[in-house]
This record gives structure tokens, C-alpha cells and sequence, in this order.
């Protein structure tokens, strides 16, 4: 995730002062640009766009060109920035990211609270209904209590509130299934994803319980409205006093020395005597024909060997299953909007998002050239490190090779034919928030189940002004949100872009190979591929850092990561944008209007302190609570 732990690199200072304090003389010209002969270090060359007047703008408001950079070059940069935005949370830290963050939001707050047209699609209005009925709080205090035990109703009911109910006529095995249907976190979780052992094929991957959150009985219970000796039971399920919660928290914290299991079906079932994990699996997918080939994941062998104790008593199950539905349904209402764009309608709002506010075309291409760019550079770095064997090399370098990236949105994944498949839920104005909440889950997960034996897709969707780096997919994201000004702007010379997003692709790109990235492999799975003696090295350079930070009032064990990621992503964005001029056979680009005087480097510097690095922040902010 793209954050900063120190208001400015300190490894950096000294490529700031020496761009500032001598020239470097150069001469290009790749964009529309006019001639100016007092540009000189821009080839007497400055850019005529909209886009470059704008963030010349940007930077004229900011800077106090008063201070000298080689005292204070987050001074120089940013020292006004703070007189045009106003802090909105306590040491908040005036950044531009956190600007665009919040400019985001507005828009999505904006677009999917708008009233519905009479020409959107079906899923446009789906999320607009949505959020609109998780807003109207009194319609949910009117409706809510009958949408909950209706929806329990279509799982077998609850027999704590209804006790004249009766056990549940099938294993139990077809009970959680049935279920998990419905509910994908209670007892199980599974998911459709990329079978382990062989990459080009999906798999049903099973975990054991979770540390089920029962948190919020006694809310739950004045919510709907039961006598104290319910609310007592309730209680009482949600506490180790409950056989099943005792059970589901004691293989919460088991030790899973066995590994996972992967196999057929046909092959898997048989390790597991006590649960017919056939009957479960035929039940899960409710009718989508299977085979015995379709391959399982078991996470934890030893919790599935004994997690039949938990169907022994057949009450006790659906009374714990109840509270934790009813739980799951209570607590939608909280944050959804969140929730919305973050999780749970995550393409209807991304289409949503692009058609007003994202250029695909403009964006996507330039940034995915910039991380071959970057990747390239690395590569480049690795082979020069001197410090590594060939082993550790080969390996950092094919873990580089098979990292993936998702540059905003894949644009089949937007598109209307897969949308409807996906966001196809049949609904009425009329329904309670809680009942269309679960029509839309329900979707999901049936749609999910459906891609059992489909080639795995590597497509994901970052609603958020963020960046991310995931170790368990050695893959990278960049939301489409972040690629818009000040971090990403279109028309501009490339110095601009390589410095903003061009630094976070570099951070995030490291992250991969930073005190806790480098214990995972190339397809993500935990690993030690270092030999013992690099691997001391590699550990004697994290001291350098540790102790780098420390002197300067950091934590430094703390920000490990974060350090290592913004010193070496910083250096792979400069060397990559250099690697960019010398692909073009140029020296330079031109100047913004304005900064004619500057170099390209100092030009690197300045959006590379405000973009992505300094912070822009009263001096009584605390450099240790980010």
C-alpha cells in the first residue's frame, strides 16, 4: 500500500542538493512546445499545453521560492502548500495523495448517490438503489427486524428465536453448504482461485473456521426486539460458554504443520473419514454440474480432520449459525458506502467512476510503458548487485519476471456482456436494505462457484486512490483514481509523470523484495530463496537503514518496508525516466512555463517532494505517527 513513513528521504538530500546547487546542461525537444531561448536546459523548448500550464500552476502555488532548496528543499517545494488546504484531521499531513484520496471520494459520493436515470443499466441502478436504501436509516429500523428473520427463514430459521422449530433433516455437511450459499464466513469460508500446484487451473480452496466476530449481541438483540432470556442465549452462544464457539476458537488458532491438501475430489474426500466433504461440495454448487476432477484446496489438514465434532449437536449448530447470519446481515448497514466501493459492488461503481471521471486510453498505455521501464531497470540493478549470488539472482529475477500488474481495470472485465452475467440480481424497490444486501451476496457467490472450471483470471479492481502490492499474488495494483493530477497527469513532459506514479509503481514494485516481500517466491508462495550467506548481507543493509532512520528520530525497525521501498522505488523511477530519454535518443524534454531556469533533474525533484514524498505539513505534526 502506497503510504510514507518520513516527511522526507533522508537517503535522497543529497541528490536534491546537488541538482539544485549545480546544472546539468541538456537539450531535446519531445513534446508541442514553443521556442524560448532562456530554457536552455530544456533544448530552449517549453511545453504550450493545457495540461503543462496547469501543473506549472500547481507548483507556483505551493512553493516558496524564498527558501533556498539546499536548507530546505520541502520548504522550496511545498511551504504554501498548507495556506490552500486545510487539515481536516488531527496531524494531517497536508499531502497531495490525501488530497486526491479525499477529491475521490466527493466523486463517488456524487456518482452513486445521484438519483437513477431512465436510461442507466440495470447494475448502474442496482448500486444507486443499493446505497440509497442503506442511507434511509428509518426505513431500515422499520424493516429490518422482519428482513432478518426472513432471510434466516431461507437457511432453516433460528431456533433461539423460534424455538417450535425443528432440527434441520439433513447432514451437516448439506446444512453448511446450504449455508455457505448464503453466508461464505460462517463455520467455512471457500473461494474460487488459482489452484497452488498448477497455475493455469482454478480450484475450490476450503479454510477452517475463523475467529467468528459475535461481537455486538446486545445491539443485535434491542435491534430485534427479544425478551432478556433470549437476549441471555444469544449472549451465551456468542462466549466460549457455547460448545461450538469454544470449538470454532480453538481451530482458529491451530497450527497447521501438515500444509494444505491439493487434490481431485475423487482422491481428497478419502482423507477425511469423519466429513463427506462430497456431500458438501455437490451442495455448495446448488446444481452446477461437477466433475470428481474439480480440484480442492483443504488449508489446514489437521482442523478438517476433527471439524466434524461441530455438526454433533444439531440445535446447538443452527442457534450459532443464526446469531452469526443474523450478525452478518445486522451489521451491513454499517459504512456501506465503503463497503460499496471497496468491496462489494466493486465493477458497477468502477464503470461508473470511468465513464465521468477516467480516460482509459490516455492512462493505461503510458503507465503500463512506464512499468516495463521500471521492471527493466531493476532487472538491471539486480544483475549489478555485486553483493548477490547467482542463486539469489536468478531467483529475485524471475520473481520480477512473473510479477503481474493491473494498471486500473482490465477492460473486459467492464464489459456489459460480463457485467449482466455477473450483476444479474433480480430485486424490488420495495425489498428491505437487508434483503437486497443478500440478493446481491447471493449473486456473487453463485456467479464465483460458475467459474470452478474456467482458466484462472488475473483481473481486479482498486476503487481507491492507492496503490497496492500483494505478496500471496506477487502482483501489483494501481487504482484508476490515482491516476489523475497531481499524481498522474496526461500531455505533460514524461519527468512529471515518472516522478509521481512513476515513484509509487517503483515503491510498490519493491515492496516485493523488502524485508517481508522477499520471503515470498514467484507465484507468492512463502519461501526462503536466499542463500544463508546473502540472505546476511541483505540483513546487514536493512541495519544501514534501521539505523539511517533511527538517527533521525524514526522508528526504523517500524518503517523497514516502507524505507526500503521508497529509496530503492525512487531510484528506479529516476533511472527508468533516463532510460526513457536515451530509448528516444534525446537528452531532454521541455520545461513548464514558468521554470525555464531549472533543470530536467530539478524538475524531477520538485513534482517527485510534492507528488509522493514530502510532506506538506505543519512543523508540530509528528514524522513518527504516519
Amino acid at each position: 500500500m502506497f503510504r510514507r513513513s518520513e516527511p522526507w528521504r533522508i537517503s535522497f538530500l543529497i541528490l536534491f542538493v546537488s541538482q539544485f546547487c549545480f546544472t546539468t546542461p541538456a537539450n531535446a525537444d519531445v513534446l508541442k512546445s514553443i521556442v524560448d531561448p532562456t530554457a536552455k536546459d530544456f533544448g530552449n523548448q517549453v511545453c504550450v499545453t493545457k495540461e503543462c500550464a496547469k501543473a506549472a500552476a500547481m507548483l507556483v502555488l505551493y512553493m516558496n521560492e524564498k527558501i533556498n532548496p539546499c536548507d530546505d528543499f520541502s520548504g522550496f517545494v511545498c511551504d504554501n502548500y498548507k495556506l490552500h488546504h486545510d487539515a481536516v484531521y488531527p496531524n494531517d499531513y497536508h499531502m497531495p495523495t490525501y488530497e486526491l484520496s479525499r477529491l475521490n471520494h466527493k466523486r463517488m459520493v456524487d456518482l452513486l448517490t445521484g438519483p437513477p436515470s431512465p436510461n442507466e443499466k440495470p447494475w448502474h441502478k442496482l448500486t444507486k438503489v443499493y446505497l440509497k436504501k442503506c442511507r434511509d436509516k428509518n426505513s431500515i429500523k422499520r424493516t429490518g427486524k422482519q428482513a432478518i428473520l426472513s432471510l434466516l427463514d431461507e437457511i432453516g430459521g433460528w431456533p433461539m428465536i423460534k424455538p417450535q422449530l425443528q432440527e434441520f433433516n439433513t447432514s451437516w455437511e448439506e446444512y453448511m453448504a446450504m449455508v455457505n450459499l448464503k453466508y461464505n464466513s460462517i463455520i467455512f469460508k471457500w473461494h474460487i482461485g488459482q489452484n497452488p500446484v498448477n497455475h493455469s487451473e482454478t480450484a475450490l480452496i476450503l479454510s477452517h473456521p475463523k475467529f467468528d466476530d459475535t461481537s455486538g449481541v446486545a445491539e443485535l438483540a434491542k435491534f430485534l426486539g427479544v425478551d432478556s432470556n433470549v437476549t441471555a442465549e444469544m449472549k451465551k452462544h456468542g462466549t466460549p460458554e457455547s460448545k461450538i464457539k469454544k470449538a470454532v476458537m480453538k481451530f482458529s488458532y491451530s497450527r497447521c504443520l501438515s500444509g494444505p491438501l491439493v487434490g481431485p475430489l475423487k482422491l481428497v474426500k478419502e482423507k477425511f473419514p469423519n466429513f463427506d466433504l462430497e456431500k458438501y461440495v455437490k451442495r455448495l454448487f446448488d446444481g452446477i454440474p461437477i466433475t470428481d476432477d474439480l480440484t480442492i484446496v483443504i488449508t489446514c489438514q489437521e482442523v478438517f480432520r476433527e471439524i466434524h465434532t461441530l455438526g454433533e449437536n444439531k440445535r446447538d449448530l443452527a442457534n450459532y449459525v443464526g446469531l452469526c447470519a443474523a450478525l452478518d446481515i445486522y451489521r451491513r448497514k454499517n459504512g456501506c458506502l465503503k463497503s460499496a466501493i471497496d468491496n462489494y459492488l466493486l465493477e458497477p461503481v468502477a464503470q461508473i467512476y470511468a465513464a465521468k471521471y477516467f480516460d482509459y486510453d490516455a492512462a493505461v498505455p503510458k503507465v503500463k510503458e512506464m512499468i516495463g521501464l521500471i521492471k527493466e531497470t531493476l532487472r538491471e540493478m539486480i544483475n549489478n548487485a555485486t553483493w548477490l549470488d547467482d542463486s539469489t539472482r536468478q531467483n529475485a529475477i524471475k520473481k520480477l519476471e512473473w510479477m503481474r500488474d493491473v494498471v486500473a481495470f482490465d477492460k473486459t472485465l467492464l464489459s456489459d456482456k460480463i457485467m449482466y452475467e455477473k450483476w444479474n440480481v433480480s430485486f424490488k424497490t420495495t425489498d428491505s436494505f437487508y434483503t437486497l444486501s443478500a440478493r446481491i451476496n447471493e449473486q456473487l457467490l453463485s456467479y464465483s462457484l460458475k467459474q470452478w472450471n474456467k482458466p484462472p483470471k488475473f483481473n481486479w479492481i482498486f476503487n481507491d486512490a492507492n496503490a497496492m502490492y500483494k505478496r500471496p499474488e506477487n502482483a501489483m495494483y494501481v487504482g484508476a483514481p490515482i491516476l489523475d493530477v497531481p499524481i498522474f497527469h496526461p500531455n505533460v513532459p514524461n519527468y512529471i509523470n515518472f516522478a509521481g506514479i512513476g515513484e509509487i509503481i517503483g515503491h510498490e514494485i519493491m515492496h516485493g523484495f523488502d524485508d517481508q516481500g522477499r520471503k515470498y517466491d514467484e507465484i507468492g508462495k512463502q519461501k526462503n530463496w536466499w542463500t544463508s550467506a546473502t540472505s546476511q548481507k541483505y540483513r546487514e543493509k536493512e541495519m544501514c537503514y534501521i539505523d539511517q532512520y533511527e538517527n533521525h528520530g524514526i522508528d526504523g525497525m517500524e518503517t523497514l518496508g516502507e524505507n526500503i521501498a521508497d529509496n530503492v522505488g525512487t531510484k528506479l523511477a529516476y533511472y527508468a525516466y533516463k532510460k526513457l530519454l536515451a530509448r528516444r535518443g534525446v537528452d531532454t524534454e521541455p520545461a513548464l512555463p514558468g521554470f525555464e531556469k531549472y533543470t530536467v533533474d530539478q524538475m524531477f525533484f520538485m513534482f517527485f517532494a510534492l507528488v509522493a514524498k514530502v510532506r506538506c505539513q505543519d512543523e508540530k505534526s509528528d514524522p513518527k505517527s504516519q
